[in-house]
């Protein structure tokens, strides 16, 4: 079986939070995957997911099928040039929309790439199941490895202080609180969220849990006058550090006759 071995020269307090999480990585996880292996799609993500980490790279979905039965997995920088995803002009000139020349471009052409697929276990049979391939488990030298694995944003949630950060992002949403004032609130705890994943947060939060009933009780108090305030416990999952469940703790709701006697 194969271990993480810490590259030369990384800091030890960058080694200390890596290796927290490759402990939590199942053994198995560290071989790289192999062709006809039954996997489902999520078992195949966590398992690349895991296996790049211990790699010191990272896979994205790049293709998702119509019908539901085929799934591909590539490097994360695997193109060759950069998604113009707002139709800039090719060039910058007093006539374009584009306002800068350069652009960065993290495209790598990286061959690396796998997939899972929905078929028959054998040829003709009615029977089928999801198969895993490999296309092509090499880099063919395109880029180089990090040393640090977390430095991806997919990995960083392996933090240990992801989901704890993410659960006051939750917290910091729904008191209407901006990124920026959320930053400083988090730094002072030495904690850190970037842009996209505090304005996520909530999100991924609220589909979980049908509370027509609680809204409800939040109506009738607002229309006899009273001022609402909820509070929530959330269980996060530990492999991805997002919000699974929430259960409600407590509701506060004060009239302002009250306020103004406090």
């Amino acid at each position: 079986m194969e271990s993480w071995v810490p590259p030369a020269g990384l800091p030890d307090f960058v080694i200390a939070p890596i290796q927290q999480a490759i402990e939590r990585i199942p053994p198995l996880h560290f071989l790289p995957p192999q062709a006809g292996e039954l996997l489902d799609p999520d078992e195949t993500y966590e398992h690349l997911q895991n296996y790049t980490f211990t790699k010191s790279f990272c896979i994205v979905i790049s293709i998702r099928n119509r019908a539901k039965t085929y799934v591909r997995f590539v490097y994360i920088y695997h193109g060759f040039t950069t998604r113009n995803w707002r139709k800039l002009d090719e060039h910058r000139t007093e006539e374009s929309n584009r306002g800068k020349e350069y652009t960065s471009i993290r495209a790598r052409g990286c061959p690396w790439q796998a997939y899972v697929s929905y078929k028959s276990v054998t040829r003709g049979a009615e029977q089928k199941a999801w198969f895993l391939g490999v296309t092509n488990g090499s880099h063919r030298d395109t880029h180089d490895l990090v040393s640090n694995p977390l430095a991806y944003p997919i990995h960083a949630k392996r933090y240990p202080q992801y989901a704890i950060a993410i659960q006051q992002a939750i917290a910091l949403r729904a008191s209407q609180i901006t990124y920026s004032q959320a930053s400083r609130i988090l730094e002072a705890q030495n904690l850190s969220i970037d842009r996209r994943a505090f304005y996520n947060s909530q999100r991924g939060s609220n589909k979980h849990q049908n509370e027509s009933g609680l809204q409800s009780l939040f109506g009738f108090l607002s229309e006899k006058g009273f001022y609402c305030q909820s509070k929530y416990k959330y269980n996060m999952d530990p492999a991805t550090a997002e919000p699974i469940s929430r259960s409600l703790e407590m509701v506060f709701f004060m009239s302002d006759t009250q306020i103004q006697w406090a």
